[in-house]
């Protein structure tokens, strides 16, 4: 009888040891889960940062290398920036640098894919392309600015983006180019397909976003053309 209470004892203890064990490995799964779901974010919003300034030191380097070695999907959403569903083929597409754009294409990444305004590629494209000009410092600057920018939206086009794209508020990066002034942008998206007709949700064609009078002119030239094709 005492023999047998001892046996009951050991089998009760035992069996409380494993549940223990068994709940402190369940413990620990989730937590290394947590801290996992944690870096993956971190890393995605590295990456996304990186690939924005791909020109700083080494960004476009560790940007690819960070990919790699996570694993990450180009099509993988951030919210870091400004609460938007970054990816970061969309963000190399912001920051302008070719090899990245074509890494995280040949990485399988969504040609179609908008963000939370509804901003695709091409637009995300135009938009980085007007911002590195406006702070181009020189002459140089500014002729390498726009051979690398013809190259991106080629690249573009080329793969599957669609220049005709539109966000969420109707906008184009026809639209957005005819804001920025720069007549040579807007020329070669119209020589690429864009749509000069096209309005806005609040009906407002590209050559009255705001352009300046000789981009005006281009335009308006553009959609007496479409409309007599």
């Amino acid at each position: 009888m005492f023999d047998l209470a001892i046996l009951w004892v050991f089998t009760l203890s035992t069996s409380l040891i494993a549940a223990i064990c068994l709940f402190d490995l369940y413990r620990y799964q989730n937590t290394q889960s947590r801290v996992e779901k944690e870096l993956e974010k971190e890393d995605l919003e590295l990456i996304c940062n990186l690939a924005k300034f791909p020109y700083e030191t080494k960004n476009e380097d560790r940007c690819v290398t960070l990919m790699e070695k996570y694993q990450l999907s180009p099509n993988a959403s951030s919210d870091n920036w400004p609460h938007s569903e970054m990816t970061p083929f969309l963000s190399s597409c912001y920051g302008g640098s070719l090899k990245l754009i074509q890494f995280m294409l040949e990485a399988g990444a969504d040609r179609k894919f908008q963000n939370l305004n509804g901003d695709g590629a091409l637009y995300m494209a135009t938009y980085g392309i007007a911002c590195r000009l406006r702070s181009a410092q020189c002459p140089q600057q500014r002729s390498s600015e726009i051979q690398l920018g013809v190259l991106i939206i080629d690249c573009l086009i080329k793969q599957g983006c669609d220049i005709n794209s539109r966000n969420n508020f109707g906008f184009t990066p026809l639209h957005w180019a005819a804001t920025t002034g720069e007549k040579w942008l807007v020329d070669h998206l119209l020589k690429r397909g864009a749509d000069p007709s096209i309005l806005t949700y609040l009906s407002r064609a590209p050559a009255s976003a705001f352009a300046k009078e000789e981009v005006q002119t281009l335009l308006k030239e553009a959609e007496n053309v479409y409309h007599s094709s």
